[in-house]
């Protein structure tokens, strides 16, 4: 069983994009619950990533969709319905955030 893939934006405040990130696994579990369902009983890893801003967010989303992957958006009501995050899972997701640095990880 795969990873899920939970991506925030970078741009948000550290705090925030931890709740956009809880947000987004159960935006992910309500779009896709037999899938979530199993990643959870059969792996439960995770990856948490970043990008920089939400259009860097909606493309990634769109290159995933393109590609045959499960993908979920989280939009956040008090940020004027921006999207603050999304879910991933699917054979070749690692692939397509490979280059992707680790959300909230302090610089050294």
């Amino acid at each position: 069983m795969e990873k899920l893939y939970v991506i925030t934006r970078n741009d948000l405040k550290p705090g925030l994009q931890l709740a956009q990130s809880c947000h987004t696994v159960w935006q992910f579990r309500e779009d896709h619950p037999d899938l979530a369902k199993r990643w959870y009983e059969e792996s439960n890893n995770i990856a948490c990533l970043q990008v920089p801003d939400e259009a860097t967010l909606v493309h990634l989303a769109t290159l995933a969709s393109q590609r045959g992957i499960a993908v979920s958006a989280f939009r956040e009501i008090d940020l004027d319905d921006e999207i603050t995050g999304i879910a991933l899972m699917g054979e070749g997701v690692g692939k397509l955030t490979a280059n992707l640095p680790l959300a909230l990880r302090l610089a050294a």
